[in-house]
């Protein structure tokens, strides 16, 4: 009970009225795993046997490596995920860089973009620390 109730809230996000944008999906899925685990922390053995089910389901329902690079993409979701989550922040700006590397295949407009991307999140992290 204590891990479904997570399950359910977002499955309501992901079924309501107003259809969600898919990277906030993932960004409720995220929520959803975090939650399970602090309500079975007692339990260790129960939230291993719990998320490797939830990480099998939701690995088959969507192509998350594209989703992931577009909450990179979004600053009102991807800085609060950097305040409070660094790795996990760090590993979206590494999906987002491999999203050029699958589309283009030529090495100098790659790392154009890369550039581009890494002077934009420059920009939006100095206007926010102002």
């Amino acid at each position: 009970m204590r891990a479904s109730q997570p399950i359910l809230i977002a499955l309501r996000i992901a079924d309501g009225d107003e259809t969600p944008a898919a990277h906030e999906i993932m960004a409720a899925m995220d929520t959803t795993k975090d939650s399970i685990k602090n309500a079975l922390k007692e339990k260790p053995q129960v939230i291993s046997e719990v998320l490797e089910h939830f990480e099998r389901r939701w690995d088959n329902q969507i192509e998350q490596k594209l989703y992931e690079a577009a909450l990179f993409l979004n600053p009102g979701k991807f800085f609060a995920i950097m305040e409070t989550d660094k790795r996990k922040a760090t590993r979206l700006r590494s999906i987002f860089n491999d999203i050029p590397w699958k589309m283009v295949r030529d090495d100098d407009e790659q790392d154009k973009i890369s550039k581009l991307m890494t002077m934009k999140s420059q920009r939006v992290i100095a206007s926010q620390s102002h």
